[in-house]
């Protein structure tokens, strides 16, 4: 999925994803999470339901916020990247 940025919640534009598509796994998310300013506990749920879909990939950016980034980085180093202009993915 890729996010400009989900002003709807990005946990809630999963689901909804996921809702239209028949349950299909989600496998990345790239882009604007819409966390900045959020709680420590809200970044801890949503790094929870990352987890609970098995989301393959992450790569925050734009409006996610530092806070929520370097959360994701640290709890999910396995499958959260750095992303920057230029960045490519391949799938």
């Amino acid at each position: 999925m890729l996010l400009g940025c989900a002003h709807a919640g990005v946990i809630n534009t999963l689901n909804y994803i996921r809702q239209l598509t028949n349950n299909r796994p989600i496998h990345t998310v790239i882009g604007g999470m819409h966390l900045v300013g959020a709680s420590p506990h809200r970044i801890e749920r949503t790094i929870d339901e990352f987890q609970r879909m098995e989301v393959q990939q992450l790569a925050p950016g734009h409006c996610t916020g530092m806070p929520a980034t370097l959360a994701m980085r640290t709890s999910l180093p396995t499958i959260c990247a750095a992303i920057h202009v230029g960045k490519m993915f391949e799938f």
